[in-house]
């Protein structure tokens, strides 16, 4: 078992192969230009990042998440709407089927542990179809929600607590980039929209329970506004430190 005085935060990633399949990538890099922010982001809010390999072995994967006392998922492509019933659109953007299918595992895993979850852009999306809800797997005005990496628009916080609390404000500025969401028609059981576009598409999501369980739509990794990045971060890794906190204690 991994001891720590710090929090240790499980983080998925993406999963790669050549035509030939003599070689194979983790990354943590997605189809925007999502790199390392991701650790960094969590290691300078005071966690220590645990990579998660895209290993297919549900007792690997268990063992991962029982080390850890919150979890990130990230960006990336497009996961199979075979998840959520649904039929490939011509628009959609797989990801490897590895990471898919581990993805799956590792949110279900994650979500039946109490732990604090964070998803960021296709995490928000994973979180959603794992708790049964739907995607939009094409946004009719994609465009507008897929700015230059240094531009941002207005979103709407609508409710929840979490996103409340960090910003004091109804209206936050924020760097999406996607052109898949999450179907406010068929929002996840125990999920609730917190937080809109200005054309009504879903950009946050958060647990109608006690938890801590935070969807974005956007990239607070890396998005210009160190203090919106902080807010974000910071209450991420102090939920997990209080949960460690507690565990400790049993």
């Amino acid at each position: 078992m991994i001891m720590s005085s710090k929090p240790i935060i499980g983080i998925n990633v993406n999963y790669s192969e050549n035509q030939d399949k003599l070689s194979t990538i983790y990354y943590l890099r997605g189809e925007c230009k999502i790199g390392i922010q991701y650790v960094d982001s969590v290691y300078k809010a005071g966690g220590i990042p645990l990579l998660v390999p895209c290993i297919k072995d549900e007792k690997i994967l268990k063992y991962y998440v029982e080390q850890v006392d919150g979890f990130l998922f990230i960006g990336g492509r497009d996961y199979p709407p075979k998840y959520y019933k649904e039929s490939i659109q011509e628009q959609t953007k797989l990801q490897h089927d590895r990471r898919s299918s581990v993805d799956i595992i590792l949110a279900k895993l994650v979500l039946k542990k109490q732990i604090p979850v964070l998803g960021i852009c296709a995490g928000i999306q994973i979180i959603n179809i794992t708790s049964g809800g739907k995607l939009i797997q094409h946004l009719p005005a994609a465009e507008n929600h897929r700015p230059k990496e240094d531009q941002t628009h207005g979103v709407k916080i609508t409710g929840g607590k979490i996103l409340t609390s960090l910003f004091g404000a109804k209206r936050i500025f924020v760097n999406s980039s996607h052109h898949q969401a999450v179907d406010p028609e068929f929002v996840g059981s125990g999920l609730q929209v917190v937080a809109e576009a200005d054309d009504g598409t879903v950009e946050a999501i958060e647990s109608t329970e006690e938890r801590f369980i935070l969807g974005v739509q956007w990239h607070p990794e890396r998005i210009r506004d160190l203090k919106h990045r902080k807010k974000i971060f910071s209450a991420f890794i102090n939920t997990a430190e209080k949960f460690q906190e507690n565990k400790s204690k049993l």
